[in-house]
């Protein structure tokens, strides 16, 4: 595989699964076919977290209709990438252990691949991996999955059309009117052959085992898990064990698990067994063979041979936490090899799917381990080479700063280089406001490392803090893919650090949601006879040279505005500043209250001196922070702008450089969905101390324009703080950068409720608007609520925001311009689907009620809004029902209606049904039979009309229960106070009698 071709793997890999929050929805509909009577109650498990539903007694088929939520927040790639979804079903037992059922396992990366990043409404089998039974199915399960990260749309489902069709196919088909899921079930076997590891290190060093390493390898594949045998080397470093056996695990298909994870483990015989690191892999890219004939363990077939015949082995390098860090601090980075930032050796694997396994492994259902039948050829694994790597490192910008025992100092920092075992270290230097000068150009020559790319280990960045503690406090990794394709004609570049995760700021570490800075260089990597050729030569002392001369430069950053930024509470708003820094130095604009899309237009000026040559220059690092009145102000978004990207203006009285919207990140460098729109340029001056004019406005030309906003009501706010919306209203303001903005508000409502509540209002506002659109402001909304507080005026709380571009609704845009009431009536694919399908829907039905006998003029629709045609005198019952020109009266929806569900909502999106609206929708098939049954019954033992029916006997004595229950309540309440005032009385009355003398013996 080429560098380019391995390094595309790796963006890809990146981009379908950004960092950030995520939220997954597991809806268990209904199981079928179980095997036997079950008290049957379904577990989900996601990333440790465990949810379960209600249980179900003496069934084989039930009905769930339970929706299990997932949220989390700031999910690295990694984490998500490796996320899966693990339901189990379980038979209920009030002394004894529940038992498994079946079970069934999701990728969170493949369910948010499929369309609208939802699994839909389909039956999944559950097979029992934990029994050496055979691998059929123990039942059918009927759930959804949904995973929506960041950027994702809830897809709206019509639950009534979907519904109704799902009953349509399914009646009339298997036992009772009941469906059978069809699946082609086939068992396969995933075989891993595990050969060696290299490069290990001991992982801890105690009394017991501190010259050596029991290693073992586990593998874990849609609930089956495999192990090897325990292998112990002694030693010190880049210990070597061989493990030289297979891992048999069948696979149950189809399945929907696609993950595979391989582990490679520490045993300890007296403490809990540690991970050294994991491996993760896809099935789909396992290759399949067919090879194996049938013969005997003992003799025939293809397994007498001695040589091997799978797919050739390969290295795959291992990343966990620093050596001997163990426990929770190296949890997440043993777990999650791409967040790790040390290279702890290597493990050579292959992996194949066989189909037609051999005559002895047929018989296994459970997943076991063997030796190799084969002798091992070291011959198999790929060759090595020689390498060169070069670094030259110029400067650290923003790097973290640690105070040393002397009052006033700083420790020293030096950086450290490593590319597997082979490493490069800088020397110490002092870091000056968060400015380290190395200036260094060291070389590792002629390193011996694999001739395949995807073997080739990655390049590490360490920095490292100064004496007295020595510790590793950021650490940044480069793909040697990256550098290979380069090879040595990259120019200097940043590279960004990152926290150490396992050694936090009371350990001695950077803290985790701070920026760490970053480190310029220059690196080159390749092929040893490529380094020694002259065109691949680096001039040293001229690099070093434009490294360290330098002239004054004035550096003015234009900050213009920003949008989207992430909120800092639930409110969905913050109160925003930009802080800008360079050179050490820092400049911040003024804070704008409560909004996530603030107006800046402010200019902040910094005079430093800077290389000719602005590759090596610094970054110029711009953050947006929260200001808080009672707690320490947060950092929300982070952009570091190259110095390259800044205009060289000729004199400070030329024209400022149009801006652009620039992407923010977080402080962690993940990307989120918020930019800000500024532009930054250089002007030279003769010295540092000449002092320049003051640099001109940078408001856009504005025009006079109008807005209409009509503002229609709110949907399924939340409770605020366990309450209710009681009156809400909404506040809009149109912000302008020369405060001649304009807002207003709703009169509060709560028709037909708060949490619903309509205002049907609409405004007309003068404002003014910039001529380019680029500049255009966004419209602020805000929702409050004018009764949460003591009484009714007091304590208005914010109960959400949001902010709407208005760049599209501004006329003179000829290239976005959205006319006013065609965003929903444009005509979209959806839309047209959706008509396309209710037509079809209601021809189909009218067919049918015409073969039935019915009037084909009075049509319901069992779940939909009922139609009434009234009838033409000169209609034609034979004409179609496009070409009806009658008049449409449209009627409530019958599940709708106060009666029934009073002011609760529908369907909020999520693909589930509300338990409120259950009522109102057809009704299930077993139901149906249930219903007929009681009906039957019914006439056959028909009741005494004297006879009060038994749920209105419930509920009368259930009306007489409360009654009395408060009666008893309030009799309580007197006994306790009557009793309360006696005490008082009677320690009153011996308090006199003591103060008196009565209360000896013989006088009392």
């Amino acid at each position: 595989m080429t560098a380019s071709r391995h390094l595309d793997q790796l963006e890809q890999r990146s981009r379908i699964m950004p960092s950030g929050d995520y939220q997954i929805q597991v809806h268990l509909i209904e199981c079928r076919d179980l095997t036997g009577l079950h008290d049957p109650y379904v577990r989900v498990k996601v990333m440790g977290r465990v949810k379960k539903t209600r249980v179900i007694r003496k069934v084989s088929a039930c009905v769930f209709d339970d929706t299990l939520q997932f949220n989390f927040a700031g999910l690295s790639c990694s984490a998500i990438e490796e996320a899966s979804i693990e339901v189990k079903m379980y038979d209920f037992d009030a002394f004894l252990a529940h038992d498994l059922i079946g079970a069934t396992v999701f990728d969170a990366r493949s369910v948010r691949e499929l369309p609208n990043h939802e699994f839909y409404r389909k039956w999944v089998g559950l097979t029992n991996s934990q029994s050496n039974a055979n691998r059929s199915f123990r039942g059918f399960l009927k759930l959804s999955v949904t995973v929506l990260g960041p950027n994702d749309v809830q897809q709206a489902h019509d639950l009534d059309a979907e519904y109704q069709k799902e009953l349509v196919e399914e009646v009339g088909y298997g036992v009772d009117g009941m469906v059978k899921p069809n699946f082609t079930m086939k068992t396969t076997y995933l075989v891993i052959f595990v050969w060696e590891a290299e490069d290990l290190n001991i992982m801890e060093a105690n009394l017991f085992s501190n010259t050596r390493i029991e290693a073992y390898v586990r593998v874990n594949f849609c609930g089956s898990q495999a192990i090897t045998s325990v292998v112990c080397v002694r030693g010190r470093a880049r210990l070597a064990p061989e493990f030289n056996e297979e891992l048999w695990l069948p696979v149950t298909e189809p399945t929907e698990t696609r993950r595979i994870s391989v582990g490679l483990w520490n045993y300890s015989s007296h403490t809990r067994d540690r991970p050294i690191a994991h491996l993760y892999f896809d099935l789909d890219d396992i290759e399949r063979s067919s090879k194996y004939i049938s013969g005997s363990f003992l003799g025939g077939g293809l397994l007498e041979q001695n040589n091997y015949m799978g797919p050739r082995p390969r290295w795959y390098n291992l990343y966990g936490a620093p050596i001997r860090i163990q426990g929770k601090r190296g949890a997440l980075q043993n777990r999650y090899g791409n967040e790790a930032s040390t290279y702890r050796g290597r493990l050579l694997l292959s992996m194949e799917l066989l189909a037609r396994p051999p005559n002895e492994q047929r018989h296994k259902s459970m997943a076991h381990r063997r030796p190799f039948h084969f002798k091992p050829n070291t011959r198999l694994t790929s060759a090595s080479a020689k390498y060169h790597l070069r670094a030259l490192v110029v400067m650290g910008s923003e790097i973290p700063q640690f105070r040393s025992p002397a009052i006033g100092n700083c420790t020293k920092m030096r950086l450290v280089i490593s590319i597997g075992n082979h490493t490069l270290t800088y020397a110490w230097e002092p870091n000056k406001r968060g400015v380290v000068m190395w200036n260094m150009l060291l070389t590792l020559k002629a390193i011996k490392l694999p001739v395949l790319v995807e073997e080739i280990p990655d390049v590490c960045l360490y920095l490292v803090r100064g004496p007295p503690k020595i510790l590793t406090v950021c650490f940044s990794r480069i793909p040697a893919a990256r550098l290979l394709r380069e090879q040595f004609r990259a120019g200097p570049c940043w590279e960004l650090l990152k926290p150490e995760p396992s050694r936090a700021s009371h350990l001695g570490g950077a803290a985790l949601k701070t920026n760490p800075g970053a480190v310029l260089l220059k690196l080159g990597f390749g092929l040893s006879e490529d380094a020694l050729d002259p065109d691949f030569s680096w001039p040293e002392e001229e690099l070093l040279r434009k490294a360290k001369d330098r002239v004054p430069f004035c550096l003015r950053v234009f900050i213009y505005q920003a949008k989207e930024l992430p909120a800092s509470d639930q409110t969905s708003l913050l109160d925003p500043y930009v802080k800008v820094r360079f050179c050490g130095k820092k400049e911040k604009t003024r804070v704008h209250a409560m909004t996530t899309a603030p107006l800046f237009y402010e200019t902040l000026e910094f005079h430093e001196m800077l290389p000719l040559d602005v590759r090596f220059g610094p970054d110029i690092v711009v953050q947006v922070w929260d200001r808080d009145v009672f707690s320490s102000n947060t950092p929300r978004a982070l952009l570091r702008f190259p110095l390259t990207k800044c205009h060289v203006l000729a004199s400070e009285g030329s024209k400022i450089p149009s801006p652009s919207w620039e992407n923010l990140t977080s402080i962690g460098a993940e990307p989120i969905s918020s930019q800000i729109l500024m532009s930054a340029a250089l002007i030279r001056k003769r010295d540092l101390s000449e002092r320049l004019g003051r640099s001109e406005c940078i408001i856009p030309q504005m025009r006079q324009a109008w807005v209409e906003i009509t503002c229609v009501g709110v949907r399924q706010l939340k409770a605020h703080r366990l309450r209710a919306p009681q009156e809400p209203y909404v506040r809009i303001d149109v912000p302008s950068p020369n405060d001649r903005g304009n807002c207003f508000r709703t009169q509060p409502s709560s028709v037909p409720s708060g949490r619903n509540a309509n205002f049907l209002e609409r405004k007309v506002m003068a404002i003014d608007m910039p001529e380019n659109p680029l500049y255009a402001p966004n419209l602020d909304l805000r929702v409050y609520d004018a009764r949460v507080g003591i009484s009714a005026g007091l304590h208005k709380h914010l109960l959400g925001a949001s902010s709407i571009d208005l760049s599209s609704k501004l006329p003179w845009n000829s290239e976005a311009f959205v006319a006013p009431q065609t965003e929903l009536f444009s005509g979209s694919d959806v839309w047209q689907q959706e008509k396309e399908r209710n037509e079809e829907s209601h021809l189909r039905t009218q067919s049918e009620l015409l073969g039935s006998g019915l009037s084909q003029w009075t049509i319901k629709y069992p779940g939909d809004a009922g139609l009434q045609f009234r009838e033409r005198l000169d209609s034609n019952h034979e004409d179609d029902y496009d070409e009806f020109e009658c008049d449409v009266e449209h009627l409530e929806l019958e599940r709708y209606s106060p009666d029934a569900l009073g002011s609760m909502p529908g369907d909020s999106g999520t693909g589930a049904f509300d338990p409120m609206i259950l009522s109102g929708l057809p009704m299930i098939h077993e139901d149906v039979i249930f219903r007929e049954k009681q009906i039957q019954f019914a006439e056959k033992f028909p009741l005494d009309e004297d006879i009060t029916p038994f749920p209105e006997m419930i509920n009368a004595s259930s009306t007489s229960t409360e009654y009395s229950t408060l009666l008893c309540c309030f009799c309580c309440l007197l006994v306790m106070i009557l009793i309360g005032f006696c005490g008082i009385y009677f320690t009153s009355f011996y308090t006199v009698l003591e103060s008196l003398g009565l209360t000896q013996s013989g006088t009392s």
